[in-house]
């Protein structure tokens, strides 16, 4: 009896700490330049940032999860880059302005020379971990850029 239990007890804590990985690739980035500034452009990514930082590509994942499971932590193991994309200064993001606004044409943003001299960017990779639960369905995102 002593056995089982201790075999049913290393069973459930495998369970609970039960890790998986997932593999994303993504094909060369098409690099549009725009004067002195390069927007990245990557496949089924959007572009994000907040005014006057780099306006960086993030893509955005979602994870089926075993049932009543709570999306933790998220690792990257490998990143491998592309060659020839180095020395390129991102565009800086632009603010949100409404439809109706005239002076849309004129405004450019301006880079926070905080970040544009700063050695790497972002600080944080991976970002927005979260679980939802959708008819007993745990649904872990994230986003990473």
């Amino acid at each position: 009896m002593k056995k089982i239990t201790i075999l049913l007890l290393l069973i459930a804590t495998a369970l609970l700490f039960a890790d998986f990985t997932q593999y994303y690739e993504f094909e060369r980035p098409e690099v549009i330049e725009k004067g002195d500034y390069s927007v990245l452009n990557y496949q089924n990514s959007r572009n994000f940032g907040n005014e006057g930082e780099p306006f960086i590509p993030l893509y955005s994942a979602e994870l089926l999860l075993p049932q009543n499971q709570v999306l933790k932590a998220v690792k990257l193991i490998n990143v491998e880059y592309y060659d020839n994309i180095e020395n390129i200064r991102l565009q800086p993001a632009g603010k949100q302005l409404p439809l109706s606004s005239k002076n849309v044409k004129e405004y450019v943003p301006i880079e926070n020379s905080q970040i544009y001299n700063s050695q790497e960017y972002p600080a944080e990779i991976v970002r927005n971990i979260d679980t939802q639960f959708l008819s007993g369905h745990s649904v872990g995102s994230f986003s990473f850029c």
